[in-house]
C-alpha cells in the first residue's frame, strides 16, 4: 500500500525492518520491508507494506494543548488589534469635522503700486457665509478681511486675513493664500465655542463681476475642509 507523501508529515524513523511515518505529529504508522516484493521504479529495492493501523502518538495530547492555547492567544491578539484601530478610527472621525462654505462679499480696493511689470493693490472687504453641508457649520457666520494682491507675470498672487463671526458672537481668525482663482484656508484662532480650532482646506474663487464702483471688488468663493477643535 503507497500512501501519497502530501498526507504525511516528513517526520520518518527508520528502524531495521520497520518505517514509522508520523502524521502531523498527532498519528503514527507502521510499515514492514516485504522482501518478496519488487519496488516500483525509483523506490528502495524493498516494498513497504502496510502493519499496523493508526495510532495516536504520546505527543499527541499536549500536542493538542499547546496548538489550543495558541490558537486562543492568537484569536485575542487579533480581535484586539481590530478593537484598538476601530477605536481609533472613530476617536479620529469624531474629532475631525467637514464643513464646505461659499462666501460672498463687498468691500474696497487700494492701489498701493503700479508700474509695467508689477501692481501691487490692498483690500478692505465684509460679507457672509453660506454652509453648503449638512451639518451647516459656520452657516450665516459674518467675515471681515484685509488682504494683498500681487499682479505679476500674468499671475494674481493673493493673501487674507479673516475675522468671523458666528450668530452667537463667538469669533474664529483664519489665513488664505492662493495663485490666481485657487488657494488654501487655515484656521488659527478662535474663541467661545470655535477656542482651539485647527485644520484647514481648500479655497477656490467662483465669481467676481465688473466693479459696480471704482476703487471697489464684488466677488463669491467656496471653503471646503476639515477643523478640529483642541481642548
Amino acid at each position: 500500500m503507497l500512501i501519497p507523501w502530501r498526507h504525511y508529515c516528513p517526520t520518518v524513523t527508520e528502524r531495521t525492518n520497520t518505517l514509522t511515518l508520523y502524521f502531523w505529529g498527532i498519528y503514527e504508522m507502521d510499515f514492514t520491508k516485504d522482501a518478496n516484493r519488487k519496488a516500483p521504479k525509483g523506490l528502495r529495492n524493498s516494498f513497504w507494506s502496510l502493519s499496523a493501523s493508526f495510532r495516536p502518538t504520546k505527543r499527541t495530547h499536549n500536542s493538542r494543548k499547546r496548538r489550543c492555547s495558541m490558537s486562543i492567544r492568537f484569536k485575542w491578539t487579533v480581535l484586539s488589534a481590530i478593537g484598538l484601530s476601530l477605536f481609533i478610527f472613530v476617536s479620529f472621525a469624531q474629532a475631525q469635522q467637514p464643513y464646505e462654505i461659499t462666501c460672498c462679499g463687498a468691500g474696497t480696493v487700494t492701489l498701493l503700486y503700479a508700474s509695467k511689470d508689477l501692481t501691487i493693490l490692498s483690500a478692505d472687504l465684509t460679507g457672509i457665509s453660506r454652509s453648503n453641508h449638512p451639518n451647516k457649520t459656520f452657516n450665516n457666520c459674518t467675515w471681515h478681511l484685509v488682504g494683498l494682491l500681487r499682479i505679476e507675470n500674468g499671475k494674481t498672487h493673493w493673501y487674507q486675513y479673516r475675522k468671523y463671526q458666528d450668530p452667537d458672537g463667538d469669533t474664529f481668525a483664519a489665513e488664505l493664500s492662493g495663485v490666481d482663482n485657487e488657494g488654501t484656508f487655515k484656521f488659527l484662532k478662535g474663541t467661545g465655542k470655535w477656542s482651539g480650532i485647527t485644520g484647514g482646506g481648500k479655497a477656490w474663487l467662483t465669481a467676481r463681476g465688473k466693479p459696480i464702483m471704482p476703487g471697489t471688488s464684488q466677488y463669491c468663493g467656496i471653503s471646503k475642509g476639515t477643523y478640529e477643535l483642541k481642548k
